[in-house]
């Protein structure tokens, strides 16, 4: 638990200071969205219904071109994953993107273009297992027999930007190994319909 507690310090104190370093034109968009979420490779399953929910900043660096760092909290994992069986996946992560953002002016709207890294941390979660004789097994999905707590990798989004709502899709690939395992690969993989409100 103190181990957790530094981690989510850390992680609130670099988005803090990306933030407070940009204050000077930086408005905030409230935003949440639903989707699915997978494992590539060898924890691959079926989709698991996933969503995210937040906050980001929108400092303009141009008329065009922005930064968007954020603070996002979002359920990931998957659904009957590959060597495990009747299994669900729940894994809970806080994530701080910082995603570049592209707007084209067209007619009463911008079309935005995002891309950019982001660093998650597992802050929680459990996996069920149906086990063939009855009844239901659990256990943390962060545990010592679970996921790597750590995920890094690239996000990328597509969505139109009108004066206080924004609307799009997003997805996530996840670049780090999260099984904690080394006979094992499995890596997140994200998508989401979202929708925001600029502040």
């Amino acid at each position: 638990k103190v181990y957790m507690k530094k981690t989510l310090l850390i992680v609130l104190m670099a988005f803090a200071g990306i933030t407070a370093s940009m204050a000077q034109d930086l408005g905030f968009i409230v935003k949440g969205g639903i989707g699915i979420s997978n494992f590539t490779g060898d924890l691959n399953g079926s989709p698991l219904f996933s969503w995210k929910m937040g906050v980001t900043g929108d400092f303009a660096v141009s008329d065009f071109l922005g930064i968007q760092p954020g603070l996002m909290f979002t359920r990931k994992g998957t659904s009957d994953p590959e060597n495990i069986g009747d299994a669900t996946v729940n894994a809970y992560y806080l994530e701080v993107p910082v995603m570049a953002a592209y707007r084209i002016p067209l007619p009463r709207t911008m079309l935005l273009l995002n891309a950019g890294p982001y660093l998650a941390c597992g802050v929680g979660g459990k996996t069920k297992i149906d086990m063939p004789e009855g009844g239901t097994y659990e256990v943390d999905t962060f545990g010592s027999e679970g996921l790597k707590r750590f995920d890094f990798g690239m996000g990328l989004g597509i969505g139109f930007d009108f004066e206080h709502i924004t609307a799009g899709i997003e997805a996530d690939f996840g670049f780090l190994n999260v099984a904690d395992s080394p006979r094992a690969k499995a890596r997140n993989m994200s998508a989401h319909i979202t929708v925001g409100y600029r502040f």
